[in-house]
């Protein structure tokens, strides 16, 4: 594989490109999940946040049960879940109000007080727009990575890999391809590829439909599991998943520098 790649192909942008034209690796999605002891503040707590959200006007739809509750704060792209010993939440639109949800993290980290945080997931995906074909892209694809085929044709592959992140420390999954607009919504449910296991049902490929996908994109999908987040704390948190999202950031810019025919100085 060589060290960087050359070549940039031109082309009238289209809308989903002119998100990027600024930070090209932004997340196309993000989510955290947080684990803790059980701890009987939920069963106090619950109601309560519930109705700091509402007040503040933010609850488009939510779902109370008696071991967890989910809403969807300000619309379906925005999603958090809570419960006695755990807490998930996403946002799923690359344009999405990311600081929105690390408030509301913080709120229900502070409201519940778990003694100290167990493991910690932070997953981040990408749709990065490809031109000109998803024929000619993949093919650059497979001969960075595997060189010249003789005999073979149309070679479309995915590449899964398992490394550690040394900061932060982190067991770390990554998936890389190129995909077409019919492909990254089941890509980005995680109904398809080798991280299924980590498919949120509130999150379904029937989200991304009505929303403008590339015709051809560079798809990365990256999960970074970590123990060294301990401190139950609002401010310890956030910064965590912006240090991990910094992380997986330079991982893709590197990964589709030198898989594709775009220059790492056009992705970040």
């Amino acid at each position: 594989m060589p060290d960087r790649c050359h070549g940039i192909a031109s082309a009238t942008l289209s809308a989903v490109t002119r998100l990027y034209s600024q930070r090209a690796v932004t997340p196309w999605t993000q989510r955290i999940t947080l684990t803790w002891a059980p701890t009987v503040r939920y069963f106090e707590q619950r109601s309560e946040i519930l109705s700091e959200f509402e007040q503040a006007g933010l609850v488009h739809g939510f779902e109370a049960a008696e071991d967890r509750v989910s809403l969807q704060l300000g619309d379906a792209n925005h999603f958090l879940a809570f419960g006695a010993d755990r807490l998930d939440a996403a946002v799923l639109q690359p344009d999405g109000d990311v600081d929105r949800m690390k408030t509301a993290v913080s709120t229900i980290i502070e409201a519940l007080a778990p003694s100290r945080l167990g493991g910690s997931w932070f997953t981040f995906q990408w749709l990065i727009p490809q031109q000109p074909s998803y024929d000619d892209v993949r093919g650059v694809l497979a001969e960075r990575l595997y060189g010249k085929l003789p005999g073979l044709t149309e070679v479309d592959t995915a590449v899964y890999f398992v490394a550690v992140g040394e900061d932060p420390p982190s067991r770390v999954l990554v998936e890389f391809g190129i995909v077409e607009a019919a492909e990254a919504a089941p890509r980005l449910a995680r109904e398809i590829g080798s991280m299924m296991g980590f498919a949120l049902d509130e999150a379904p490929a029937t989200l991304w439909v009505e929303q403008p996908l590339p015709a051809v994109a560079f798809f990365a999908d990256t999960v970074w599991y970590t123990e060294d987040v301990t401190d139950a704390s609002g401010d310890v948190v956030v910064s965590a998943w912006e240090q991990t999202c910094l992380a997986a950031e330079a991982v893709v810019t590197n990964l589709i520098s030198c898989t594709t025919n775009t220059q790492g100085d056009e992705v970040g």
